[in-house]
């Protein structure tokens, strides 16, 4: 599905897709999850949100922006700072970020530089890593070995990004589109990127959001990131709200682009916390 102009921004290295920007305008960044790329966004950014412009961005190693070779390539700073460029280049100084799982990491770490005035922040289906537990620790270990072994071994891989019309039962862990996802993006990415994500301090993260209105989406069938994660971020921010879904898994965007969008304009609409603040 074509959504707006697609270019190649950052040195050439970041593939972005947007309308035309109105520098009058607050802009909806949309960030992806893992593995997957901006098409993602494809069935709730063609239902429009009035009044704002739209960027969907392809994360490092992701889509059709470029691939790194190194496990450190795919730090969650270094992400971020690819996101942070290309806004600067675009000239977006008011951005609200939309973000999805893995991608909700990289607009907390964006809006913690305190580079734009962000008034609104939007995380779907978020984590609460814990990354100074005992699993962590493990993982990070096998995780790193392994991202290693697929970095000599691996063949260079072209990108894409992935139809996701071809799988309609979007499951928490459709085999077929999961397949798809690892596949399009490659072993290195996947791994590295899970590694970085489990040192995420989301109390850092978190402590940042002062002033900032927060909404959060989650699936009350996420089997992913079960909702207490959620409802953690929620407690640690004054200025928050969780919206659940019932029936809603952890592929929200993929599973109730509508009702999102729904969700998503109603929250727009309301009046900053900032400017809430008698």
């Amino acid at each position: 599905m074509k959504i707006g102009t697609e270019r190649l921004l950052d040195g050439g290295y970041i593939a972005v897709r947007s309308g035309k920007i109105d520098p009058r305008r607050k802009t909806l960044v949309f960030l992806h999850g893992l593995a997957g790329s901006s098409s993602a966004w494809d069935r709730i950014a063609a239902l429009g949100f009035s009044g704002f412009n739209t960027i969907l961005l392809d994360l490092r190693g992701h889509g059709i922006s470029h691939r790194y070779q190194a496990v450190d390539d795919y730090r969650i700073e270094l992400i971020a700072n690819d996101v942070i460029r290309v806004l600067r280049e675009l000239h977006i100084t008011q951005p609200i970020f939309v973000a999805h799982s893995f991608g909700c990491l990289i607009a907390l770490t964006c809006v913690a530089q305190r580079e734009f005035t962000s008034s609104k922040l939007i995380l779907l289906s978020p984590g609460y890593p814990r990354p100074h537990s005992v699993l962590a620790t493990v993982l990070d270990c096998l995780l790193k070995a392994a991202a290693c072994i697929i970095r000599r071994t691996r063949v260079e891989r072209q990108g894409g990004r992935v139809n996701y019309d071809k799988y309609p039962k979007n499951t928490d862990y459709n085999p077929r589109r999961m397949a798809a996802d690892i596949h399009n993006t490659g072993g290195l990415v996947y791994l590295s990127c899970i590694r970085w994500a489990l040192s995420a301090d989301m109390t850092s993260l978190l402590s940042q959001l002062e002033g900032i209105s927060v909404l959060l989406v989650h699936g009350k069938r996420d089997s992913v990131f079960p909702i207490r994660a959620a409802q953690k971020i929620k407690d640690r921010v004054r200025q928050s709200q969780l919206v659940t879904i019932d029936d809603g898994n952890h592929v929200l965007p993929l599973t109730h682009p509508e009702q999102l969008h729904a969700i998503i304009t109603v929250f727009l609409a309301e009046e900053d916390f900032c400017e809430g603040v008698a």
